[in-house]
């Protein structure tokens, strides 16, 4: 069970650096999806240290270090690393509803951990 937990959670990785994948080439952003990959685990691990340490504030400051990320990594300008931030929030959103109802239907509770 444990290893169909994890082999889920890698197809929901993989699946969800696609479309984001997609949306920087699309901006004109200079990345392949072995780098987008990696930038996304760097802003993830990133992301997360910064709210557990700032409590209250550390969504802001994230938010503004992830844009800062993705401008310098994919070479894009300010509006367009926001834009790739917003699509993926919405991305992000969206797995998290998938991975939440796999908990739900099928009882994989790592699923939802690893979205949360």
């Amino acid at each position: 069970m444990i290893l169909l937990s994890l082999l889920i959670v890698f197809v929901f990785y993989l699946l969800s650096i696609l479309p984001f994948h997609l949306a920087i080439k699309f901006l004109k952003g200079k990345t392949n999806l072995l780098k987008t990959a990696f930038v996304n685990a760097i802003v993830w691990i990133v992301v997360i240290s910064i709210e557990r340490q700032f409590g209250f504030f550390g969504g802001a400051i994230a938010f503004l270090v992830s844009v800062i990320l993705y401008r310098e990594f994919f070479k894009l300008k300010w509006h367009k690393a926001f834009f790739v931030w917003l699509i993926q929030l919405v991305f992000f959103a969206f797995f998290w509803i998938i991975g939440f109802l796999l908990n739900l239907i099928l009882g994989i509770g790592i699923v939802l951990a690893f979205f949360s």
